[in-house]
């Protein structure tokens, strides 16, 4: 869980897409020992190579309340933010969409 401000490094706004692209693209952190990240690097670059299609999508805070945020798990669908719910139907439209368009295989299955 965290929040994001969808901001470039010159503190200019920038879509979700965008986010995604920066992020797939960063180089690791100072101070993490070099097979992590080499590990982290080969994730990106797979992601890149696989998905050339791709895109990204926020989501609000499903519920404000913090001790139903702890325990989400119980709480039913349509007891979360109108808001959460909405964007959860069009991210799921979005992923059906994009998968029926753009299959994936593997060994050529």
């Amino acid at each position: 869980d965290f929040a994001l401000a969808l901001q470039d490094q010159k503190g200019r706004p920038i879509s979700p897409d965008e986010y995604l692209d920066e992020a797939l693209k960063a180089a690791p952190l100072a101070g993490f020992d070099q097979e992590r990240g080499q590990g982290a690097r080969e994730v990106r670059q797979s992601l890149m190579r696989f998905f050339r299609e791709r895109g990204c999508m926020t989501l609000v805070q499903p519920v404000v309340d913090e001790d139903k945020l702890q325990r989400l798990d119980s709480i039913p669908f349509n007891s979360l933010r109108a808001e959460f719910r909405s964007g959860v139907e069009t991210m799921r439209e979005r992923l059906v969409t994009t998968c029926a368009a753009n299959p994936k295989t593997v060994g050529s299955q």
